[in-house]
């Protein structure tokens, strides 16, 4: 097959996009014969057929659809080329575009990414999501650091560097007029009391199986919750015992209805920042991983990131 063409991949994408090459001739303000014409030509480079017809409609083949998804993430990205460099030279403006694990403690990612609004002409965008989707975004270069409770693992296809943030105990939290039934014999009350976790496919959950097995204790659950910030508004309306690192401590503190019983350091959680730079180059990611290092998390440091996978 000889090099790809990038107009007759235009042309085809325009054409899926539109669903007629009459409607994409009007885009492109081309006639429809030389639309036509290029696509014919692009299925011979290729030396497969991108569309079958249905009437006026053009409907994509398996290869079709396959050359679409590469040809929209092409010209996306060009897009955000496009816009970054006017955005660049109008105002000098750094973007910063942040993909957070879908299980992370929201009220945590906000102390994380606080640092930034420091820096005058820096703007973000955070995106969530699960870890496999935003290492595949980040791999494409749409967005530029990921916030996780996971390390990327080595091994795979992706060249990418764990900077460890740094780590944080745990945090046993209840409704105040219930917190103080809960303090004593510590952690024995927790046997059979009713309590709020994250679901099993939460790192946090994991752990606190193992110390739960450790302690002899087993807890009558009352709710499995990906989302972090339900589980604490139900836990300050009684419904249980909720768990949260002792990192957010002060903030759940102040800002809801629930104490303290108790901070246990034996389950720990980590969290991580993944880039695609060995080095961080980008002033408002350097300032989040240093914030979280010097200030906000406590507990095991390196000083080196960690290459994650090539």
């Amino acid at each position: 097959m000889r090099t790809l063409n990038y107009n007759h991949l235009y042309y085809f994408w325009t054409v899926a996009r539109e669903g007629t090459i009459a409607r994409a001739a009007e885009v492109l303000h081309l006639t429809p014969q030389t639309i036509s014409g290029q696509i014919g030509e692009f299925e011979v480079r290729l030396e497969a057929r991108l569309f079958n017809r249905n009437g006026r409609k053009l409907i994509l083949t398996d290869v079709g659809r396959m050359v679409f998804d590469y040809a929209d993430n092409i010209f996306q990205l060009g897009n955000e080329l496009t816009d970054m460099l006017k955005r660049g030279t109008q105002n000098n403006s750094q973007p910063l575009r942040i993909g957070i694990v879908d299980i992370m403690p929201p009220l945590l990612s906000s102390e994380f990414i606080k640092p930034v609004f420091a820096f005058e002409n820096t703007s973000i965008t955070c995106r969530n999501g699960q870890f496999d989707d935003l290492i595949a975004d980040l791999s494409l270069h749409r967005i530029d650091i990921i916030l996780a409770d996971t390390p990327l693992k080595s091994g795979g296809n992706i060249r990418a560097y764990n900077h460890h943030l740094g780590d944080s105990g745990i945090a046993f939290f209840a409704a105040s007029d219930h917190a103080r039934l809960y303090r004593e014999d510590f952690p024995e009350c927790l046997d059979k009391a009713p309590l709020l976790l994250p679901t099993m496919e939460a790192p946090l959950r994991r752990s606190l199986e193992q110390w739960f097995r450790k302690n002899d204790i087993t807890p009558a659950i009352s709710g499995e919750f990906e989302d972090s910030t339900l589980q604490r508004y139900l836990g300050e309306a009684g419904a249980g015992i909720f768990v949260a690192p002792s990192v957010m401590k002060q903030r759940l503190l102040s800002s809801y209805g629930v104490e303290c019983i108790a901070d246990i350091d034996d389950v720990t959680e980590s969290y991580y920042l993944v880039s695609t730079e060995r080095r961080l180059q980008h002033p408002a990611a350097v300032a989040i991983f240093d914030n979280a290092r010097n200030g906000l998390l406590y507990g095991h440091r390196e000083n080196q990131p960690v290459q994650a996978a090539s």
